[in-house]
């Protein structure tokens, strides 16, 4: 059985669905088991090799978090002369400034959704094992109940002559209101006296409430993952600008005085 997920952005486009059952596939790319689909724009290191598992983190986003270190110590330690131009043709501290808090932003952003990510694991784990808890409970009462309660209303009223839903979010609707039910007479009289008291019933119905309980905190984990990634790509696409941006403005500054040499990371004139 399957839940579905809102899928974060990007590398989560291809479809790929967070599994109820698996508890670890899920859909947000880096955490991805080796034979699920890959995410988009990412590839294995050697794709042909078996079990090769896809990257769980964008190596393009960690090459731009390499580059810009590499800029800015290339500047830093750049020849008198070319720092003295450098304001004149807009590179100025605050602008560098504006670059470095890019560059905060978009490293904490990494950690920030792989935190959100593992989250999301985790509450899929604690849906699997909620399901399961509910869903062997609620057969249990089932096999029981049909023992003692006769055919015809009895078991139109707890549902005993059709199966239960497929879905976990159906099952918990039905299930809680066929568990309340069967607390009332003539029912739990009748259940009761095959061992099926109130209490028993009561933790029935607890599985069942727990797992409608892991439901939520699944789809909320889900959503977070999928802020946190959209938040990563926001924060890696200033970077990446803010990257072009200082490289024209670099490449100009050479061009119009060509007795400058480029710094350490600027190959380009």
């Amino acid at each position: 059985m399957k839940a579905k997920l809102p899928l974060p952005t990007q590398e989560l486009t291809n479809g790929a669905a967070l599994s109820a059952r698996s508890g670890v596939a899920l859909a947000f790319g880096e955490l991805l088991p080796a034979s699920a689909p890959l995410p988009e724009g990412e590839t294995p290191t050697r794709p042909e090799a078996e079990g090769a598992t896809p990257h769980r983190q964008s190596q393009e986003q960690l090459v731009l978090l390499t580059r810009f270190r590499q800029m800015r110590d290339g500047l830093a330690n750049a020849a008198d002369a070319f720092r003295l131009a450098m304001p004149s043709y807009g590179l100025t501290p605050a602008f560098l400034a504006t670059g470095d808090s890019f560059y905060t932003a978009a490293s904490d952003s990494i950690d920030a959704r792989s935190t959100a990510l593992v989250a999301a694991i985790e509450a899929t784990a604690q849906q699997d094992r909620d399901h399961h808890l509910a869903r062997t409970s609620y057969a249990a009462f089932r096999r029981v109940a049909r023992t003692v309660v006769p055919a015809g209303p009895g078991r139109i009223a707890l549902g005993l002559d059709e199966l239960p839903p497929h879905r976990m979010d159906a099952l918990v609707e039905s299930a809680e209101r066929i568990l309340t039910r069967a607390q009332t007479e003539p029912y739990a009289a009748l259940l009761a006296s095959a061992t099926y008291d109130v209490e028993r019933l009561t933790e029935t119905l607890a599985a069942v409430r727990a797992l409608a309980a892991s439901i939520t905190a699944r789809e909320v984990a889900a959503r977070d993952a999928k802020h946190a990634t959209e938040a990563r790509n926001a924060a890696f696409d200033n970077l990446r600008t803010f990257i072009n941006q200082v490289r024209v403005l670099v490449s100009a500054m050479l061009r119009l005085n060509p007795h400058l040499r480029a710094p350490i990371g600027f190959t380009d004139r």
